[in-house]
Order: C-alpha cells, then structure tokens, then sequence
C-alpha cells in the first residue's frame, strides 16, 4: 500500500477568497447542485466560511438557462433549492482565477486543460479528488487550496487508478429515479470535498476511526 502523502502548510488563506467552481456540460444540474451543496456544507463546517467562493459554471452553457426540471425536483429531495439559478459559461477568467476546477467527466477535465494547459493541476474529476483524498492526508492547518490542489496533483501519478468509472453521468436524460441517483451520488461526493476543503478527516481517516 503506497504510503500516505502529507501536505504541508504553505501559505496562510488571510483574506484571499478561496474559489471553486464545478463544471459540467450545460450548468443545468450537476455543477449547480455540487456548488450549491458544498456552499451550504461550507458554512456548516468552516469556521470562516465567508472566506470560500464556490461558483459553477457549463461548457456548452446557454446563459441564462434555467436548470432542468427534473434534475431540480431531485435536489429538493435532497434539501438544495436550485430555483433561481442561471446557467452561466465557463470562459478563461473562471479557469484563471479559480483556486480548484472540479469537473463532472474526464472529457471536461480535459477541456478545461485545453482551454488553459497549466490548469490542469488545479483541475480534477469530482470522483478523481475524492479518490485522491482518500489517499492523502491533508495537514489540517493548511489553509490554503492551492496547497490542497498542489498535494492532489502531486498525489496522482502514486495513486492507483480508479477501477469504476470516473465520470458522474448526465441526469439530462434520465428519468426521475436515476437523476435521483446521481443527485445522490454527488451528495455522498461533496460531502467527501467538502472534508478535504475544510482540513478535517479524510474518507480513510473516519472509516478507521
């Protein structure tokens, strides 16, 4: 079993915001749920949670679009109101100023890497950085995302590869139980971010203790 990887503290997140954005094809239900979700789970865990930016954002996103009715019917079943969001487009200024880019797929992993090549060490699957959460132990004090980003990349090619499937699926055109099923997928998931964002236990870490 390779040994855990341990970050170190870097830097201080003083007043900086710390951004995140989720990504996903159209920003019409997986990115506004994960967002609104880890938001909301933020100020439950964070002792500074005004500190955190958490944004989401589509691919091929059709501003202003409001998130699909089925899709919204399953996050209310899950306590996440996403009524008045608006779909918006992911463009280089989010992929530049954003500290960690969590993507829905492999291919939008990719893209986001296309658009700009060096983020793609800030940019990870929402299964990848669990996974690679499960096998790093983050300092606690570490404050800062980048330094969470930096410990997950660095933490990958030591990993072994996921033997499921990385990508969360497109509820888009499921029907009501299986879009329930991947909401509920992506709850389990950002409950495990939001663990790591925070600097508390990993997945390991708690199944242990």
């Amino acid at each position: 079993m390779t040994a855990p990887i341990i970050a170190k503290p870097a830097r201080s997140a003083g007043t900086t915001p710390q951004r995140i954005v989720f990504v996903c094809h159209a920003n019409q239900g997986r990115s506004p749920f994960a967002a609104n979700l880890l938001e909301r789970l933020l100020v439950e865990l964070s002792p500074q949670p005004d500190r955190y930016v958490v944004t989401s954002a589509g691919l091929e996103a059709v501003t202003e679009s409001i998130v699909l009715p089925h899709i919204r019917t399953a996050a209310a079943e899950l306590g996440i109101d996403l009524t008045s969001h608006r779909a918006r487009l992911l463009d280089a200024d989010a992929v530049t100023s954003n500290h960690l880019i969590i993507t829905m797929t492999e291919d939008q992993r990719g893209a986001v890497s296309r658009m700009q090549p060096r983020a793609l060490a800030k940019t990870f699957t929402l299964k990848e950085i669990v996974r690679l959460g499960d096998a790093v132990v983050l300092a606690r004090d570490a404050a800062h995302l980048d330094d969470v980003a930096h410990t997950m990349h660095r933490s990958r090619p030591m990993v072994a590869a996921a033997p499921e499937a990385v990508d969360v699926l497109d509820p888009a055109t499921l029907n009501a139980p299986a879009t329930l099923g991947v909401v509920a997928e992506i709850d389990q998931l950002v409950r495990a971010v939001a663990q790591l964002v925070v600097g508390r236990t990993t997945s390991s870490e708690r199944a242990v203790s």
